[in-house]
């Protein structure tokens, strides 16, 4: 919400937003959408134009943008400092590549992935690595993981009971029934094949 409201009008910044739950019809939750700092405020630091881009993709020998290569290019200190550029107004982001880089890094900075100081955290180093072991390396593979490890984070991604669960026999036991649940977590973050064969 605040990234919603923030550009538009003070009307909208101070409108009282609430959400209702379905299984709390009677209740309102709040959401507070007037934070401060805003989040414009807070990510006012990444406005890399394309020549910084130029010399990065040239640096890791990469046509695409995505979560990887931004990722990498701020993976040291060094590399993390020369994209910690403020909004100038003479400069602005034009090109598709330039607002594609920059979203991103943005978002990264706020699932706390990168620091205010473009440096990894625990988690960026740990999504870093991780997109390193992928065989495949494309888009829906770095936000399947993106999603994992979000998940992990807060606790889902596990194999205890988030709910009532129901089972049509005692054949599982309860360390094997945590695993089901895992498996099953995680099956459904990624597209899966699965071969069918028949015996004769």
């Amino acid at each position: 919400m605040g990234l919603l409201t923030q550009p538009l009008h003070q009307f909208y910044q101070s409108r009282r937003v609430v959400s209702v739950y379905w299984f709390e019809p009677n209740n309102e939750h709040v959401l507070n959408h007037n934070v401060v700092p805003s989040v414009h405020e807070i990510l006012n630091t990444w406005n890399v134009l394309e020549r910084g881009l130029e010399e990065e993709r040239k640096a890791q020998k990469a046509s695409v943008i995505n979560i990887a290569f931004c990722l990498k290019a701020t993976a040291t200190e060094e590399q993390a400092a020369k994209t910690v550029m403020p909004k100038n107004n003479d400069k602005i982001i034009e090109s598709k590549d330039e607002i594609l880089a920059n979203v991103l890094w943005k978002l990264l900075e706020l699932r706390q992935f990168l620091t205010s100081s473009h440096t990894h955290t625990a988690w960026g180093s740990a999504f870093k690595k991780a997109l390193t072991t992928l065989k495949s390396n494309t888009t829906s593979h770095h936000e399947q993981l993106f999603s994992a490890l979000e998940l992990i984070r807060f606790g889902y991604l596990n194999g205890n009971n988030l709910s009532r669960s129901y089972y049509t026999s005692n054949i599982a036991s309860e360390e094997e029934k945590r695993y089901i649940l895992l498996i099953s977590r995680t099956l459904s973050l990624v597209p899966a094949k699965f071969k069918l064969s028949i015996v004769l």
